[in-house]
This record gives structure tokens, sequence and C-alpha cells, in this order.
């Protein structure tokens, strides 16, 4: 299959695309998205040539759309009166999204039919996929976990407070909070966790079950 790049074209409903993702110096204009388009965000791809992407409707409601020719041409697949704040793909066909009332899927048929999972954890602006089952997210909150796929979430960070042991002195344990708004800072490999409260980096080493604060 040969690579594409889709760029998002802020106020218009259209994508950019190439297929030079050496130099990116040959770019394609796909075709006008169907309907009353206000935004369109996140394109990702799916599985060989179906992508997927977030597009906020003007009247409102959110929408997702697919292409299954690389980018050149899309169709509304999936519409909601909640928020899609993102997509996350889980394996190749199979996709999740993270919604002001809780998770959807798709995975049987690489983003075209859509189905709620789960009201657990709404409103999660950031979602890393870390493992085979585990997921983390962050609502600006408070920072989620996932053993089963979306389907059950536990909250185990949350920024009004936390008890952390110091990053450099494993004896210091205090007492942090953080009381303003908080970016969905997020991100991970392997074990370890990052999570951005405020000026506070929280890291875990352990997929969360303890918490370092790096200031």
């Amino acid at each position: 299959m040969q690579p594409v790049v889709l760029s998002v074209v802020e106020g218009k409903n259209f994508l950019l695309g190439t297929f030079d993702t050496t130099n990116f110096q040959d770019w394609w204009k796909s075709e006008p998205f169907p309907g009353a388009i206000d935004e369109i965000r996140q394109p990702i791809h799916v599985y060989g040539q179906y992508h997927v992407c977030i597009c906020k409707m003007l009247d409102g409601t959110y929408s997702i759309y697919r292409t299954k020719n690389m980018g050149k041409s899309w169709v509304q697949v999936y519409n909601t009166a909640n928020i899609i704040y993102t997509l996350t793909l889980i394996d190749y066909g199979w996709v999740i999204g993270s919604t002001s009332a809780g998770w959807i899927e798709s995975w049987q048929d690489s983003g075209y039919t859509w189905n709620e999972i789960s009201s657990f954890a709404p409103g999660c602006k950031t979602v890393i996929n870390i493992s085979d089952d585990v997921l983390f997210a962050h609502d600006g909150t408070s920072i989620w976990r996932s053993y089963d796929l979306a389907e059950t979430w536990t909250k185990i960070l949350d920024k009004s407070g936390w008890t952390s042991i110091g990053y450099h002195d494993e004896s210091a344990t205090k007492y942090f909070k953080w009381n303003s708004l908080a970016y969905p800072a997020l991100a991970g490999v392997g074990q370890t966790i990052f999570v951005g409260f405020g000026p506070y980096l929280v890291i875990s080493e352990d997929l969360g079950q303890t918490w370092f604060t790096h200031l």
C-alpha cells in the first residue's frame, strides 16, 4: 500500500494529501466533504486505503467521515449530538472514539459502522494506547485507565490533589494539587506514563500504580 499524508486546511471543507512522504512537494486536494462542515479534525489511517476523521458540523453536532480511496473523497458514516474529542487506533481496522458521553468504536469494517461501548470516563480530550489492552485518557481534570479497551475505566489520578514520591528522592513523599485549568497533556511508552497538570510533570513507571512528581 502506498503511504499517504493527509493535512487539514483550516476553514476549508477539504483536505490536502500527498504520496510524496519523503520530500512533501507534490500535493493534491480532496473532493469537498459533503454536508454542512464547520471544522475537520484528526484524519487517521485505519486500514489499507481507509481513513477516518472527525467533523464538527454547522448545526453543532459531530460526525465521523470515512474515505476508501486514500482521502480523495469522503462520506459521512456517523453523526451524534455528543462532542467527539479524539479517535484512537487500536489495531488495523479497529478504532475507538472519545465523546462527551463516553466511548464509541468501529472494529469490524474499518470505520464504516460505529457503536456506543461505554459511558465511563466521558469527555476525555487525550487518549493513548499503551499496550495490547491498556489505555490511558486525560479529561483535563483526571487521568483514567482502562484494561479492557475502553469498556470500563478507573480514575487513577486527579489534579485536585495527589500524594507523590519525589522523583529524585524516593524517601520524600509530598502532597501536590493543581486547581487551575489543566491542558490534557498525556504521553507514554511501555510501562511509563507522563501526565501534565499545570506546572507539574507527574510520572508513573508501573502503568499508573505509583507516581513521581518532577517539578
